[in-house]
């Protein structure tokens, strides 16, 4: 773990490269506080805030969505559905642990 600038930080590889967790604040208000090099990295004003596991992830919006999901169909390989979503959540899972 290190310390930067009163931030802690962790850093871990995973199959999408280093991954880099920052503490963010909530205030008294609910309002989540992003620090600005993660900010910075969002495509847009909007994200998503997934559950996974007990943890919360936060996805960035993305800009034409149906074009991503064209783009993510390419490469999806020819299994039902429900097979499909078992083993994107198990990745996710080994991914956060």
């Amino acid at each position: 773990m290190g310390h930067q600038s009163g931030k802690i930080f962790n850093i871990f590889p995973t199959n999408l490269g280093v991954v880099v967790k920052v503490i963010g604040r909530i205030d008294s208000k609910g309002r989540l506080y992003i620090p600005k090099k993660i900010r910075e990295k969002l495509s847009g004003d909007e994200v998503y805030l997934v559950e996974i596991g007990g943890r919360v992830v936060i996805v960035p919006k993305p800009r034409d969505p149906v074009k991503d999901l064209e783009e993510v169909g390419k490469d999806l390989p020819d299994k039902p559905i429900g097979v499909l979503r078992e083993e994107i959540l198990r990745q996710a899972m080994e991914e956060i642990e």
